[in-house]
């Protein structure tokens, strides 16, 4: 799943396709590298953001479905969407009536667990969670395994990215030393915070 759908160019009167015109995104805002090389300099700014990260990066995931009337599993919106203390209370009942699964073994879970030939899944959690704080968003391209299931997370710093998709060109732009790529907005998990002035 990239960022834009197949109706982006037309829903909501084309505003999308107009905001974003051409084939070139937005880079991401200037002074990102420098609010990530302060996180190596600024040994304050790292004691607080590093505790933070790594607080988030340590939660253990884990992936539950819930069990219908005909014993497969069902998507269930509340489940989704529940705040955590009402999660709680709706898997606790769910356990009790015998319509919780817990699954164990699952593309997503290992794509968290797993990190990347470099980064353990802990650094790469722990990094995401610092690029959200400091810069407002984090870019992870997605490696994938041989039957094109995301199995591997490599975070990207945000001043790598040159070039964000549009609806007309739906690729990311990144670029840091020799490394030029555009890879399709499907192979990047992109978790921007929007700022309320330009939410789009």
């Amino acid at each position: 799943v990239g960022v834009f759908d197949d109706g982006a160019m037309t829903d909501a009167y084309g505003m999308l396709a107009r905001i974003n015109p051409g084939a070139r995104g937005e880079p991401p805002k200037r002074g990102s590298r420098e609010f990530a090389k302060a996180y190596t300099e600024m040994p304050w700014l790292r004691a607080i953001t590093e505790r933070i990260a790594f607080s988030c990066a340590s939660v253990t995931w884990r992936l539950y479905a819930r069990r219908g009337k005909s014993g497969r599993a069902v998507r269930d919106l509340e489940w989704q969407t529940a705040a955590a203390p009402s999660r709680e209370k709706i898997l606790k009942a769910a356990r009790a009536h015998g319509e919780l699964i817990e699954i164990e073994d699952h593309p997503f879970l290992t794509f968290l667990r797993r990190g990347n030939g470099v980064l353990t899944g802990r650094q790469c959690r722990a990094l995401t969670t610092v690029y959200g704080d400091l810069l407002g968003e984090s870019y992870t391209i997605k490696g994938r395994n041989v039957a094109g299931v995301p199995d591997s997370a490599w975070p990207v710093p945000p001043h790598w990215v040159l070039e964000t998709p549009t609806p007309q060109h739906r690729f990311y732009r990144f670029g840091f030393s020799g490394w030029q790529v555009d890879v399709p907005d499907a192979g990047v998990l992109w978790m921007p915070n929007p700022p309320p002035e330009h939410p789009y």
